[in-house]
């Protein structure tokens, strides 16, 4: 069997750009991952509310490959209602379900609350140990 095409110079420029997309790929989500560590270190000082889940949805991400899951919830501070939402990213869909699994409509979950800016809060998994969540 010949393989020579293997290593024209045609699929040489195409491997080159499938190995481009898959750098971008990876930096992307490492800065995702960078950025939601960071975020949930900031919320460590902030108050523990109740918040309610008003859906949860499994899409694909607009990166190719990735899988996102939507969670919205909306909690209560003072008399004042706020919503917020997490986006978790996964490399397949039955790690996403299973994660978005955890958050049956109208449950009720504990979110971080920044009392200085009540609108901005964070949804984490460990403060919510008792879903029994899965990692992506």
């Amino acid at each position: 069997m010949n393989w020579n095409w293997l290593i024209a110079p045609e699929m040489l420029f195409m491997y080159f750009g499938v190995a481009i997309i898959a750098a971008g790929v990876a930096t992307m989500w490492r800065k995702w991952e960078i950025t939601r560590i960071l975020r949930e270190r900031a919320a460590d000082s902030w108050s523990t509310v109740e918040a309610l889940v008003e859906s949860n949805v499994v899409d694909r991400g607009f990166e190719a490959g990735v899988w996102q899951v939507d969670i919205r919830y909306s909690y209560c501070i003072e008399g004042e209602y706020f919503s917020g939402a997490l986006v978790r990213r996964f490399t397949d869909k039955y790690s996403a379900d299973r994660y978005a699994s955890k958050f049956h409509q109208a449950s009720k979950i504990h979110v971080r609350a920044n009392r200085a800016d009540p609108a901005v809060s964070l949804l984490r998994e460990k403060d919510n140990s008792q879903l029994a969540m899965v990692s992506g």
